[in-house]
């Protein structure tokens, strides 16, 4: 694939100037040694390349949006029924972070290379990055998932514990016992490591305390990265939130969203620290509390989360990321897209084309792609690391190249996830069934 490619004849020069876009083709001069011609060539492809990028990306997303939005003759916006809207999203915030570990890693491995890939440096800001946006979103749905325990009157804090724990911990201990058996058939294993640091893998806080601990000590991290750590930590802290809103209402959250930005101009709190996981995925439960109150609020609210997606791109935040306030942009970015998917105004008719029928046969694999989100969480970063090693170095000069490896890793991402969540419920229906067979008449 990379090598049977059409290549053009470039020098590395004049790719890197054709990075400026046309601006900097109108800026050479007579003295240049640049070939204006091939200047302006390479310029239009790299136009080219991006208005692809930004089509077929924002294209599937729409077309994914349709596929979640109820139509008009049904009730999926009642609490009740799935809200496909979130598998979206859900989906698209894993494939966000996959590819921005790609772009990331990648920078070791090719240092280079002509471009930093598409989910570093949005809106031209090196502080903003598609990875930190997608986990903000990841929190929002978070905690719009888990705001029916906030209505629930027989809510139990113990019963809560056992079903949210045993759905996390499941999925980690398996995706850390099969890249720890990856690892050991590769000839890495653990050395001179205490054996009591396992608890902090037990727990699921090894990749937490790594990023959070300025000189971490050595542990037995291997997969979940620290949103692993961070989302027992809310599952611990759910109940408290919930008692807290019940106590003093919407306000509570509020003072929470105030206190976390305060902590951050402070220089308290960051993008990954608690405080912000907590606010965020109290948002989430507010915005859905707020959704369940009837149509009244929804083209107001949609409003709100166009504008704050709108002023997180103004050139006004931009200058400000570059001061390394990102947080602020981050917050609005994250808020205003979840606001602006979970709030649409409009429905779709269900009298539609050919076409629309056939993007409603989507809802059943989109639902099946949401499920997977855990897994691909799991292995997106080991997966990338394995792979890095073995791409040509033309995987971050050619835009096409570039595209064709990410849909690769995506998929391949993905089969992992799907493979394993087979293992997951083998294991499981084994062991139900080796239980009910020990089980009394």
């Amino acid at each position: 694939m990379w090598g049977a490619r059409r290549t053009f004849a470039h020098s590395l020069d004049s790719r890197r100037s054709s990075r400026r876009g046309l601006g900097g083709v109108l800026r050479f001069r007579d003295g240049d040694d640049v070939n204006v011609a091939n200047s302006w060539s390479d310029a239009l492809i790299d136009v080219a390349h991006k208005v692809y990028a930004h089509v077929f990306f924002w294209g599937t997303g729409i077309s994914l949006l349709r596929v979640a939005a109820p139509s008009a003759n049904s009730e999926a916006s009642t609490s009740g029924l799935r809200r496909y809207r979130y598998d979206v999203l859900r989906v698209l915030s894993a494939i966000a972070v996959l590819v921005f570990h790609f772009d990331v890693e990648g920078a070791a491995y090719f240092p280079a290379r002509d471009f930093d890939g598409m989910t570093v440096n949005l809106f031209g800001s090196p502080a903003l990055n598609a990875g930190s946006l997608a986990v903000g979103i990841f929190w929002l749905l978070s905690g719009a998932l888990s705001a029916g325990t906030f209505r629930d009157e027989s809510f139990s804090t113990i019963r809560y514990y056992k079903k949210r724990l045993h759905r996390l911990f499941v999925p980690f201990y398996l995706s850390w016992f099969l890249v720890c058996c990856l690892n050991m058939l590769r000839g890495q294993i653990f050395s001179g490591i205490p054996i009591g640091r396992i608890l902090l893998t037990v727990v699921g806080f090894d990749g937490y305390i790594t990023r959070l601990i300025p000189h971490p000590p050595a542990t037995f991290y291997l997969v979940g990265e620290w949103f692993f750590g961070a989302l027992v930590l809310i599952t611990l802290f759910h109940p408290i939130l919930r008692r807290i809103y019940r106590t003093f209402g919407g306000k509570a959250i509020a003072l929470l969203v105030v206190v976390d930005m305060l902590a951050y101009f402070l220089g308290i709190a960051s993008w990954s620290s608690p405080l912000n996981c907590l606010a965020l995925y109290s948002l989430g439960i507010l915005f859905s509390l707020l959704r369940e109150q009837g149509n009244a609020w929804r083209g107001g609210v949609f409003i709100v989360g166009l504008l704050l997606s709108v002023a997180a791109a103004s050139p006004l935040c931009i200058s400000f990321n570059n001061f390394g306030l990102a947080f602020p942009s981050l917050m609005s970015l994250s808020v205003g897209i979840f606001l602006m998917v979970d709030f649409m105004p409009f429905q779709f008719s269900s009298r539609v084309t050919k076409l629309s029928r056939a993007l409603d046969q989507l809802k059943a694999p989109l639902t099946s792609l949401s499920g997977l989100t855990m897994y691909v969480f799991m292995f997106q970063h080991v997966l990338v690391k394995c792979v890095l090693p073995a791409l040509p170095p033309s995987t971050f000069s050619d835009r096409s190249d570039y595209l064709f490896t990410v849909s690769i890793i995506t998929a391949l991402t993905f089969l992992v996830a799907f493979l394993a969540q087979g293992l997951e419920y083998s294991l499981r229906e084994n062991l139900f069934n080796r239980h009910a067979r020990r089980r009394p008449a």
